[in-house]
């Protein structure tokens, strides 16, 4: 961005009104007398339309006495909530399993024919069967954040992710 005293470049324009529409889409989603379900998988149908390939990231927020599941879209670097699935902190133990493969299933449906989907989940995650490609999902693959302090295996090599 290039700001000459005072001056406000069309690149900071375009950056405000995106930013804008950002937080315009996020107070949207957020309204409680709004169906999530549908509006999301519009939103998310409306956001991707033209894109082959749909970064998500998808992760656990404490939220007073809930946690809730939240599914992003990753533009420009930004998280833009599109669905969420809410539980009890006394449920979750239970239910964590099952309310992440209701994620999982949701996002499978609200995926557009002919798109793949790269799903960035943390560690907690891992507890699913495959990371990557698998040939039960061929057009979702999941990405799992590691902590740098993470040990990687690979034959015999063992080391931090980051030293």
């Amino acid at each position: 961005m290039l700001k000459t005293q005072g001056v406000t470049t069309k690149s900071d324009e375009i950056w405000k009104s995106f930013r804008g529409q950002l937080k315009k889409a996020h107070r949207l989603l957020k309204n409680e007398k709004i169906d999530t379900w549908e509006t999301g998988a519009a939103f998310f149908a409306h956001m991707t339309q033209e894109l082959t390939q749909v970064c998500v990231a998808v992760d656990w927020t404490a939220l007073g006495a809930f946690r809730v599941l939240e599914a992003c879209l990753i533009v420009e670097g930004r998280g833009i909530p599109f669905y969420s699935l809410c539980v009890h902190k006394d449920e979750l133990k239970q239910r964590q399993t099952l309310v992440e493969l209701t994620m999982w299933y949701a996002l499978i449906a609200m995926r557009q024919a002919g798109q793949t989907l790269l799903v960035v989940v943390d560690r907690g995650f891992a507890k699913f069967d495959w990371v990557g490609e698998s040939p039960l999902y061929p057009f979702m693959h999941l990405l799992l954040r590691l902590k740098r302090t993470t040990l990687l295996t690979w034959g015999t090599i063992l080391g931090q992710l980051h030293e």
